[in-house]
């Protein structure tokens, strides 16, 4: 069976939204659609929801003059990366951060334009390993146990399939070194599911 660019959102952006990390908070209507395969205007609207991401995927899309921020290439470079992220340029990222981000982290915003002119794309290990510590959470002595921890749940790491046991989703062990194991979040760059063995994208 093969995703479209909605559905492999939706295989990615579900295990953080179901903890409450990110996105609206209706988590059991993105899992119905991800059960159900139902690609629809109501899985966009789910999709804007999500503050962090929604505006990468327009940024990629509008830099590659793809209408359709939900295209799976486009969703697919958000992600995991592939070529469309080298026509997003500096400029077009630098504005977007500009635009989300110097109101929120004030005189920090400098050290967060450091890593765009460092090489910093529209991916979703930047926003997790580079935005996120800026916002201010790893700033709290209070807070940055936790802080700590949710970037090390949201950033996403390769795994190996292990196991698949009837109809449910298979397991899979995390990289090594990592530590936890994880539900598989997408394949690898194979449109076909479900994945039965192989590397595979995990995202808690």
């Amino acid at each position: 069976m093969e995703i479209n660019g909605a559905q492999l959102f939706v295989r990615y952006a579900y295990p953080p939204n179901s903890r409450g990390s990110c996105g609206p908070p209706d988590s059991d209507a993105l899992l119905h659609y991800g059960q159900s395969g139902v690609t629809d205007a109501g899985l966009r609207e789910l999709a804007k929801g999500f503050a962090g991401a929604w505006p990468y995927l327009e940024l990629i899309a509008g830099a590659t003059g793809n209408p359709d921020p939900l295209d799976y290439a486009v969703v697919e470079a958000y992600w995991v990366g592939n070529t469309l992220l080298d026509s997003v340029g500096v400029c077009s990222i630098g504005n977007s951060m500009e635009d989300r981000f110097r109101a929120r982290t004030g005189h920090q915003f400098p050290h967060l334009m450091e890593g765009v002119l460092a090489g910093g794309v529209p991916h979703h290990s930047f926003h997790v390993l580079e935005i996120y510590p800026w916002t201010g959470l790893l700033r709290d002595d209070r807070r940055s146990s936790t802080a700590l921890n949710v970037l090390d749940q949201c950033r996403i790491r390769w795994g190996e399939v292990v196991a698949v046991e009837g109809d449910s989703a298979p397991r899979a062990l995390a990289a090594p070194g990592v530590g936890r194991d994880g539900a598989v979040a997408g394949g690898t760059g194979d449109r076909d599911g479900p994945v039965r063995r192989g590397r595979v994208g995990l995202h808690r």
